[in-house]
């Protein structure tokens, strides 16, 4: 069994430059997703106003709304993980979560594009 504090190869210590690559690769597309989604809904909510656009936020609210969103996310996230970890159903620990909250997602998703 491996003590606190080895890397991969089993050698205590720090990671090496690729194991530390190969670990955040994984977050890369979720990441990449993320950054579309915030760029296209400050595209959308406060455009440059040239051509007659209309503006719906000013920019500052639009960081704040994500700024605030990501501390609810740091509340929640934990919660609802220690939530499903302790789930027992037919289904299994995760499948609940992902069923029902699927339609939501969607419908919020869908929501943020439209603006009006």
């Amino acid at each position: 069994m491996k003590e606190s504090g080895e890397n991969l190869a089993g050698k205590p210590g720090r990671l090496t430059l690729f194991q530390s690559l190969t670990y955040s690769v994984g977050t890369l597309g979720a990441n990449l997703i993320t950054q579309t989604i915030v760029l296209w809904a400050i595209y959308y909510y406060a455009p440059a106003g040239e051509g007659g656009l209309t503006i719906y936020a000013p920019i500052a609210a639009l960081g704040f709304a994500m700024a605030f969103g990501r501390i609810i996310d740091s509340i929640a996230d934990p919660l609802v993980g220690y939530w499903s970890d302790k789930t027992k159903s037919k289904c299994g620990r995760r499948i609940p979560f992902v069923l029902f909250g699927n339609l939501p997602l969607v419908l919020f998703f869908i929501a943020l594009w439209y603006p009006r």
